[in-house]
């Protein structure tokens, strides 16, 4: 069992250099406020989810991610919302060695409620059952990481941002994933879908 402090940060490290891989992906989303092209990338997202749909490939994250970065839409980009960018991001971060190493676990989970939005969980937490709601801030341990790929963001909800800071661990959030970590944190309750 490692320190609280050593877990954090190894926990951060890898959501970061999964952050980093996502971000070299330069997808682009319909359902963001500021977006061009709006009717456009909807449509790209609903053929590439439909084609995803025939190939029968939304049974597990590696599946699914390798799929995700191959497609790009007739601009020439990838699309996706947080469905697709959490599988990305989850996927990312499962393949870090340090993942495997240490023993922790990258489930894709949606948020319950009146929110409509996926994330992905880094955790210690192992052979939980999907679709099984829980709650983020009772169910899993202090070094759980919220991993958004959405925001292109990464938070640890369940530390005090004393602790947070004193480990180097605090991100600040840009004012749009403010607003997405506080409704995720509001409705607090998640979903499992699947596991990487």
């Amino acid at each position: 069992m490692h320190s609280l402090a050593f877990q954090s940060k190894m926990n951060k490290g890898i959501a970061e250099d999964a952050l980093e891989q996502l971000s070299k992906l330069d997808m682009k989303s319909w359902n963001k406020p500021w977006n061009l092209h709006k009717k456009q990338r909807h449509q790209a997202l609903d053929v590439q989810r439909a084609v995803g749909n025939r190939k029968r490939l939304w049974g597990d994250i590696p599946n699914q991610a390798q799929f995700i970065k191959d497609e790009a839409d007739d601009l020439g980009y990838r699309v996706g919302n947080c469905w697709e960018r959490a599988t990305l991001f989850a996927d990312f971060a499962a393949k870090d060695i340090r993942t495997h190493h240490f023993g922790l676990v990258v489930y894709r989970a949606e948020i319950v409620g009146r929110f409509d939005h996926v994330i992905a969980i880094l955790t210690q937490k192992q052979q939980l059952s999907m679709n099984t709601q829980m709650s983020i801030k009772n169910d899993f341990e202090k070094a759980v990481v919220i991993l958004d790929g959405w925001t292109e963001d990464w938070y640890f909800p369940n530390l005090d941002l004393q602790t947070a800071i004193r480990y180097g661990c605090w991100r600040a959030p840009n004012p749009f994933a403010a607003v997405v970590r506080a409704k995720t944190l509001w409705y607090g309750n998640i979903r499992l879908q699947t596991f990487a």
